[in-house]
């Protein structure tokens, strides 16, 4: 309203809400405020994604994707992280070299850089109308085609970049927790596996030295089988049919009976 930054004016508002943690601790459990925040991310992402000049980027001649990428790349590294990682000792928040580290690569481009584009690009177009000769105009109109492609190529570098760092560095210290929990859970079965097996050794040796001996005198040594003790007729009576003395059904029961007689 009174001329300045607009981005400077939404900084010192923002600052000013959080500074003493108020306003955080007072919404905290309001489900209001964070639904806002996640409904103005989801608009701003898909208007970049909407407006971004994707096909530009690797056919315009003023900058070729190779530099694109290489500019990206140097900006992410040195535009926050050497700066704050100088100055740690003078920000009360930051207190040793990793959260500085942290802080420094943390510093995603955005809203602001996009709004700032936007002015530079209504300035050039302001420019267009002052009486230029045609090298002038060329320049200006090269002017605004380097400023788009480099404006939105690093935002989207810092989106992809930033945006993936979270979720590489959760799945990093998932990824050995879970493998040694499986590596325990392992190592918890094999020992039960191997308890349960000298559990059933013993059980097994247990049993075989309680079975009964058997009885010398009624054991066949040769043929390890015992041997069921019969009355002497009968006995006579099998001999003679291993001899081959076949006799009648009568003859034999009546031999049985003379030869029990006998016996007794």
């Amino acid at each position: 309203m009174i001329g300045t930054d607009d981005v400077l004016a939404c900084f010192i508002a923002g600052n000013a809400f959080t500074l003493d943690d108020w306003f955080r601790l007072e919404t905290l459990d309001d489900s209001l405020q964070p639904t806002i925040d996640m409904l103005l991310n989801i608009t701003i992402f898909l208007w970049f994604g909407a407006v971004a000049p994707w096909s530009e980027f690797g056919t315009t001649s003023e900058i070729p994707i190779g530099r694109l990428l290489g500019m990206a790349i140097l900006i992410l590294l040195l535009r926050r992280p050497p700066i704050i990682l100088l100055l740690h000792k003078y920000i009360p928040r930051i207190n040793n070299l990793r959260e500085a580290a942290f802080a420094g690569y943390f510093g995603p481009i955005g809203v602001s850089a996009i709004f700032y584009l936007y002015v530079t690009i209504e300035f050039l177009r302001q420019t267009e109308k002052l009486p230029l000769d045609e090298s002038q105009i060329k320049g200006v109109h090269t002017m605004m085609t380097a400023t788009k492609l480099v404006v939105w190529f690093s935002v989207i570098a810092s989106v992809i970049v930033h945006g993936i760092t979270v979720p590489v560095i959760k799945l990093g210290n998932a990824i050995p927790l879970s493998i040694s929990r499986s590596v325990s859970r392992m190592t918890d079965n094999l020992s039960g596996l191997g308890s349960f097996v000298s559990r059933e050794s013993s059980r097994r040796r247990n049993s075989v030295s309680t079975l009964p001996l058997p009885d010398p005198v009624l054991t066949d040594e040769r043929a390890h089988v015992r041997v069921i003790s019969m009355p002497a007729p009968v006995a006579q009576v099998n001999r003679d049919v291993e001899r081959g003395k076949a006799l009648s059904w009568d003859e034999n029961l009546e031999r049985g009976r003379e030869r029990m007689a006998m016996g007794l």
